[in-house]
């Protein structure tokens, strides 16, 4: 409450000094300390002078998205049950509006492969990490009356503008696995189920139920279902009994590729659903046998690795690498971040080789960062570890910020996905925190949300990476740099977006002395107006004004975004 009384009076003497200043004059605003608010103008000696490069792109943004796993269903169902569509949408507008929240563009819908039916027999033992079964038998038709709150919350992502969903699947249907479980058993399992828990037998079968899911999805539910993934995280041996999972070597992961690929088609889906391939564990898993030795001096050995049941790595190669699969997941390789974001040479040097190898193996391809969230103990950059969840933690904000901003400057990444949007749980893992009872009412929003919406809410699908370059002021690079800018612009060239992540203890001055466009002329930054954006302990994606001023004070650990659009300037 204290912080936000502080934030209080810091908009109202920003805004004061707003008046005072005049647009055009010198406006810089910051907060040194949460006790201490200061009004100041600094000398250019102070700046840290910062040039757009519109002429030097990188990639173009597919989105920014969530799943809807594990608990989406039961808790939407929940409140439909109790008539409270207030709640349903209280939720819907915090993780898709593009005014009020955080203006999500991308969706993942987990196909459930029936641990819910068996309640304790699955063998999960929480309630809330089964998920149930569309389709109960081999060709089957859909049961209308599963996975409904899922449903539910999807039908109204769509009506906020949500274009882009991705269809997973954790584990086949429990009819189509060795065990009759939607994992592969305990760990004293191994033997019995072997590389994988799908029975290879019924394959096309499982890929038929993908299909026959998807159109059901689309055309019955109106869900905008653009990509399948059949497969997650084959690396791992989901012997753990916590929720539905399934590993599958190399060979077998082709496999179900093209039969999945091969189902679609025979629904007449090709040309509109594309497989979604790689969801390898972690990026070091993506990469050659070669790469990974010199990287870390040994070859990747997580997960599966060393069982002698084949191989459950080099993603980047089996998926873009190979001219059949290619063309199936649309020249694009998913991965996900996991134990990418703690020690020194991952948060850059790895990002910068998956990037090569990718470029490489198929120099068009896209690269999605399709899972993450903190797993592990505190090492190295990060001070916390993946247990407990504070949803007003600004240091954990501040480190997924980091994350975000290099996934999408080092890495390349065209699309950035969080892994739970909401969680159950004292764990790093959500966007959104509600309580074991699902009730409405213990709903909270954080900072990591926040945090992403910096991001997500103003790079909208279509948008390009543009460059920017310190032009004075020595900015320390690597791992460790405290001050991160990137800039984003619209197709049309009528959009801007450039993000600043202060992850400092003090206020740094920046300045954008100008912005190159694509025909190299220069484009003075005075007669430009900015909306200005804050996420720091005081704000949650705020706007804190707008000006012509191309200088501002960052507040020490904050995440701020600019933003301008010819369009609504020629309305005023």
């Amino acid at each position: 409450m204290q912080l936000r009384e502080r934030g209080g009076r810091f908009m109202k003497l920003f805004l004061e000094a707003l008046l005072f200043f005049g647009l055009s004059g010198v406006l810089v605003a910051c907060v040194e300390l949460p006790s201490k608010v200061e009004l100041r103008g600094p000398t250019d000696s102070e700046s840290h002078i910062i040039r757009i490069r519109s002429d030097q792109r990188a990639q173009v943004m597919d989105g920014f998205g969530a799943s809807d796993a594990w608990i989406i269903d039961p808790m939407i169902r929940q409140w439909s049950a109790q008539n409270n569509e207030k709640a349903i949408n209280r939720l819907a507008d915090l993780l898709f509006d593009k005014q009020d929240g955080i203006g999500l563009s991308m969706w993942r819908f987990n196909i459930g492969a029936g641990s819910a039916e068996q309640g304790a027999d699955s063998r999960i033992p929480d309630s809330l990490r089964r998920a149930e079964l569309l389709i109960s038998e081999p060709g089957g038709i859909v049961n209308h009356s599963k996975q409904i709150g899922q449903i539910e919350f999807a039908q109204a992502a769509a009506k906020r503008g949500v274009n882009d969903m991705i269809a997973f699947v954790n584990s086949p249907p429990v009819w189509a696995t060795k065990n009759g479980l939607a994992h592969p058993g305990s760990p004293d399992d191994v033997s019995l189920i072997g590389s994988t828990n799908l029975d290879p037998a019924k394959r096309s079968l499982f890929a038929r139920f993908q299909a026959d899911v998807v159109r059901y999805l689309r055309d019955v539910r109106g869900l905008p279902i653009k990509y399948l993934s059949p497969i997650n995280e084959p690396t791992w041996h989901w012997t753990d009994q916590t929720q539905e999972g399934n590993r599958y070597n190399n060979r077998e992961v082709r496999d179900v590729y093209l039969a999945t690929y091969a189902a679609l088609v025979e629904a007449g889906l090709k040309d509109i659903v594309e497989v979604d391939g790689g969801e390898s564990v972690e990026y070091l898993a993506a990469l050659s046998d070669q790469v990974v030795t010199q990287f870390s001096g040994k070859p990747y050995s997580a997960g599966v690795n060393g069982e002698g049941l084949g191989d459950y790595r080099n993603y980047i190669n089996l998926v873009l690498g190979d001219a059949e699969l290619q063309p199936v997941v649309g020249n694009k390789i998913s991965l996900h971040g996991y134990w990418s974001d703690a020690l020194p040479d991952r948060i850059i040097d790895l990002r910068r080789l998956v990037k090569r190898e990718v470029e490489e193996t198929s120099p068009d391809a896209r690269i999605w960062m399709s899972e993450l969230c903190v797993l592990g103990p505190a090492t190295g950059l990060r001070p916390f570890d993946g247990i407990g969840f504070d949803v007003n933690d600004m240091d954990y904000a501040l480190h997924i910020a980091r994350i975000i901003h290099h996934d999408l400057v080092d890495l390349e990444a065209t699309a950035w996905m969080w892994w739970l949007a909401v969680t159950a749980y004292d764990y790093k893992d959500g966007l959104v925190k509600v309580d074991r009872s699902l009730q409405a009412g213990s709903i909270s929003a954080s900072k990591l949300m926040w945090t992403l919406g910096n991001f997500s809410r103003f790079i909208r699908p279509g948008f390009q990476r543009i460059e920017t370059d310190f032009i004075s002021r020595e900015v320390r690079a690597g791992a460790g740099s405290e001050l991160l800018v990137s800039s984003y612009i619209s197709k049309s060239g009528s959009d801007w977006a450039t993000v600043f992540v202060n992850l400092s203890e003090d206020p740094q001055v920046v300045r954008i002395e100008s912005m190159l466009t694509s025909k190299g002329s220069v484009s003075p930054t005075s007669s430009v107006e900015w909306d200005i954006y804050v996420t720091n302990e005081a704000y949650d994606l705020n706007w804190v004004g707008r000006t012509k001023n191309s200088q501002l004070t960052l507040p020490a650990r904050t995440i701020a975004t600019l933003t301008r659009s010819e369009r609504h300037e020629s309305q005023r």
